[in-house]
């Protein structure tokens, strides 16, 4: 009689599609009642991962599966977080800001500055560092030279440049 080769339970819930090798969690962060629901979410996903890991009788392949639903079951109560997202799922507005000198994706950033709830005074404290940081750049910007040979060695720098025709043996 064959015997045969014992199957690992893990790959074989992974080859079934019970469990997948990652699981990711979308949580929205700009609003501050989004910090705190997500603040109790993951509190809560903790704490039944945890109850979980303690479990005697599921083997080690049963514990991540139902920790990937525990994950899961966070991820959809993400989803669920008030207010809800402004922005069109897989829909891309890229705009070009000179200022920054790039592409911003700026779906739902029009919608999120038209809030009223959000209009405060800025921060003192990134007021005063991006101050510092405009001022530590415009110092290095004042105190910087173009280095150029010329200015370093003088007329000099023109003997070093080969002229056509040139080569190292008829220098």
């Amino acid at each position: 009689m064959k015997r045969r080769k014992l199957d690992n339970p893990t790959a074989r819930k992974l080859r079934g599609g019970g469990i997948r090798q990652s699981r990711r969690l979308e949580m929205l962060c700009w609003h501050v009642d989004h910090l705190k629901a997500n603040v109790r979410i993951l509190r809560e996903l903790a704490d039944n991962m945890e109850r979980v890991l303690g479990m005697n009788e599921a083997n080690m392949a049963d514990k991540v599966f139902m920790a990937q639903n525990e994950i899961v079951r966070a991820n959809n109560h993400c989803a669920r977080v008030k207010p809800e997202s402004t922005r069109v799922r897989g829909a891309a507005m890229f705009e070009y800001l000179p200022e920054k000198n790039s592409l911003i994706d700026m779906n739902g950033v029009r919608e999120i500055e038209a809030r009223e709830d959000l209009q405060e005074p800025e921060s003192q404290y990134f007021r005063n560092k991006s101050k510092q940081i405009r001022e530590e750049a415009e110092k290095r910007r004042h105190n910087q030279e173009p280095v150029s040979m010329k200015a370093l060695f003088g007329e000099e720098v023109a003997k070093w440049k080969r002229t056509r025709g040139q080569n190292k043996k008829n220098m």
